[in-house]
């Protein structure tokens, strides 16, 4: 029941035909019955956009705060994480997938992030070229199995504030299905040849840490 000059606010569920296009325009129509004998029924028409889920690059944010990747950017720093020689850190999709997604095959995962050299020799992280970090991409276990491509490139860290530094990673061909309830781990690894630390924020100045997709749908 409504009561007089009030307002209600009703919601609909819908199944669109799949031939619809992203922001196709559907005319809606309601029956709105009036109990009150002196009044009239209302018929209503409505319109709404089609908002269905779109391929292209999506974002997922490195959060160090929780070794987490989220859909949420980053509210400000958290932190940072240290990975000394040979060492490795996880980072997981949270939560987990609430439908498939679908890596584009031959694309380019770009993993972003805000790294810096931590030795206490800071005068040897700026002369090092021998220090480098790797990114792999997993889906749901951390095993060559199921890792997505090959891991990418060495990238050189030896820079002695946070600096947004890039590896990527290439989608096999086939493309990779990531299958409800899955999370991606990403996996960074110190692999310098020389016992230097580094270290990751989640945000800088600004700048976010990030790993970038090309998909076929939304992650939700």
């Amino acid at each position: 029941n409504i009561p007089a000059n009030g307002t209600a606010q009703i919601v609909y569920q819908v199944t669109v035909a799949g031939t619809a296009t992203p922001g196709e325009v559907l005319t809606n129509t309601a029956v709105v019955t009036n109990p009150d004998p002196l009044g009239s029924g209302a018929n209503p028409s409505a319109t709404a956009t089609l908002k269905s889920a779109s391929s292209g690059n999506k974002v997922l944010y490195v959060y160090t705060s929780s070794s987490s990747l989220t859909r949420t950017p980053q509210p400000g720093t958290g932190g940072g994480i240290t990975i000394n020689q040979n060492g490795t850190h996880n980072w997981t999709l949270t939560p987990a997938l609430q439908k498939n997604l679908t890596l584009v095959g031959g694309s380019t995962i770009t993993v972003n992030l805000l790294v810096e050299c931590t030795s206490t020799r800071r005068g040897a992280c700026n002369g090092g070229n021998n220090l480098h970090w790797q990114a792999a991409l997993y889906n749901n276990t951390v095993s060559v199995a199921n890792r997505i491509g090959a891991t990418s490139g060495n990238v050189t860290f030896n820079n002695t504030n946070y600096t947004l530094q890039t590896a990527t990673i290439t989608v096999p061909t086939a493309g990779v299905t990531v299958t409800t309830g899955n999370q991606l781990i990403l996996v960074i690894t110190n692999n310098s040849t020389s016992n230097y630390p580094m270290s990751i924020v989640q945000y800088s100045g600004g700048t976010l840490s990030t790993v970038d997709l090309s998909t076929s749908a939304f992650i939700t």
